[in-house]
């Protein structure tokens, strides 16, 4: 189970949703299984936004370039 590879360090969850790193579409932000526009436009929409976001891809507490990058690095079909 993803908790148990989560809990044993078999598998990442940086954003602590209990999901592991590589099951996960990272920048598909609005769940159509595929990172596009609509993903950046959901970052730009919470830009500067601290705390606890979808948005904060990277989970560092902040929407930012950071974010927007990581859209950038993942645009497409997930797979």
């Amino acid at each position: 189970p993803d908790e148990c590879d989560i809990a044993h360090g078999s598998s990442e969850d940086t954003n602590g949703n209990g999901i592991p790193d590589e099951c996960e579409c990272q920048g598909d932000l609005n769940g159509d299984g595929q990172v596009g526009v609509e993903d950046l436009l959901i970052v730009v929409a919470n830009w500067g936004y601290t705390g606890s976001n979808p948005a904060d891809i990277n989970n560092d507490g902040i929407v930012n370039t950071q974010d927007l990058l990581e859209v950038i690095a993942v645009w497409g079909e997930c797979p």
